[in-house]
């Protein structure tokens, strides 16, 4: 885990070895400031690690939280893949800190997460989600206009730019394609999307702003 602050003054901490990209909540104050610091999963068994920064020096503690395969930033505070492909959350609820991995219906084989108003994923059976807390964690999946044929996989990368959610979405077919092209993980076709927050019961709308075939 590495780290920058202030006058950019530096520190390695060679004893915390992450498996994943690291993620920080640099923001909060008062009451939420033992929970600033920066997160990563550990490299050797998956627990959250975090590192806490304040005047009298820096802390370091490995949390009692479901393992992580994955840990990124959202609006109000931080969400990540379990191990076993659930999602968690650690968020701001207007002041009360809330944490732990969610069990929704739907929301389940996690592959990857995103966020803009609200955490959109996808989950084992290739499937948009988004969830959004309103006092309690609620599920809406999202239709994508470009369906997949069958025997296909699904890879998703979100990202954000200039305060929009967009979505970078392929797939490749397990057999004609493979064979054609003699690798694992080519992507057959690939599409990028604006995943548009339109609020009410949608709450996000996939547009498809361009598409490429035979990557």
């Amino acid at each position: 885990m590495f780290g920058l602050w202030g006058d950019f003054n530096y520190a390695r901490h060679d004893d915390i070895q992450c498996s994943a990209h690291p993620t920080a909540i640099d923001e909060w104050s008062g009451h939420l400031a033992p929970y600033r610091g920066s997160y990563c999963p550990a490299a050797d068994d998956n627990q959250l690690w975090k590192d806490t920064w304040h005047s009298s020096g820096i802390k370091m503690e490995k949390l009692n939280w479901a393992p992580a395969s994955k840990i990124t930033r959202f609006e109000s505070g931080i969400c990540g893949i379990t191990t076993d492909g659930r999602l968690f959350i650690l968020w701001n609820d207007s002041g009360t800190i809330r944490s732990g991995p969610l069990d929704l219906p739907s929301i389940h084989g996690v592959r990857a997460v995103g966020w803009g108003s609200a955490v959109l994923l996808t989950n084992g059976n290739d499937e948009l989600y988004t969830v959004l807390w309103d006092g309690s964690w609620k599920e809406k999946e999202i239709t994508i206009d470009k369906p997949k044929p069958t025997y296909a996989a699904m890879s998703v990368i979100f990202g954000n730019h200039n305060g929009e959610l967009y979505m970078l979405y392929g797939w490749y077919d397990y057999f004609s394609y493979q064979d054609q092209q003699g690798c694992d993980h080519c992507l057959h076709e690939v599409y990028l999307y604006h995943m548009k927050f339109v609020g009410g019961s949608e709450r996000y709308q996939a547009i498809r702003i361009q598409g490429d075939t035979n990557v």
